[in-house]
């Protein structure tokens, strides 16, 4: 058996910089999410006290921007998580003669 030449491994797991390039991509991600969370908590800071003469009204506004905070927050950690995952993942593949493996190592 023989290790594969990059570009062989460019042509079966997508490019040798594959991984590296999704975990930047998802991190990309995750770091957007985050400033969005970011935003919408000044936003909901702001809509407190324009709403401050309304309590019923500003409840509601808190609860809304809550959970939207809530998901934004879940889906960025999620995004960092993959990230990660993408960032400690390697492919390596050997050939024989009659045969091929590929080894993904996380």
């Amino acid at each position: 058996m023989r290790d594969i030449t990059d570009c062989e491994l460019d042509q079966v797991s997508g490019g040798k910089n594959f991984f590296a390039d999704l975990s930047s991509a998802l991190t990309k991600a995750s770091n957007a999410v985050a400033s969005a969370d970011s935003s919408l908590l000044k936003t909901a800071a702001t809509a407190q006290t324009d709403l401050a003469a309304h309590p019923q009204a500003a409840k509601a506004a808190a609860t809304l921007f809550g959970d939207a905070s809530t998901v934004l927050t879940s889906v960025e950690k999620g995004l960092s998580s993959l990230a990660t995952l993408a960032a400690n993942t390697s492919v390596s593949v050997t050939t024989g003669s009659n045969s091929a493996s590929v080894t993904v190592t996380v």
